[in-house]
């Protein structure tokens, strides 16, 4: 669920990190955590979020105070896009 995956974030004590998984759970992590700016790339997650597709989000803040709203995304990527 959206709510175990934010917990797992919460507690990470790294600077970069992977969360693989899959459906509903990466999608609806990603599009919680989306900030304003990120609207475009929310709107094609909410559209299709294919097997093996790649959202990359960033933030000024501590994994610890990460909560709906406070990351960008800075891409999206789907293996038909990775193709072209």
């Amino acid at each position: 669920s959206v709510a175990s995956l934010l917990e797992v974030v919460n507690s990470l004590s790294v600077e970069t990190a992977i969360l693989v998984g899959h459906g509903p759970g990466i999608p609806g992590l990603a599009v919680t955590l989306a900030d304003e700016e990120s609207s475009d790339k929310v709107h094609s997650i909410h559209m299709k979020y294919p097997t093996a597709a790649i959202t990359v989000l960033e933030s000024d803040l501590p994994w610890e105070q990460w909560r709906a709203h406070t990351a960008r995304i800075v891409d999206f990527v789907t293996p038909k896009d990775a193709l072209n």
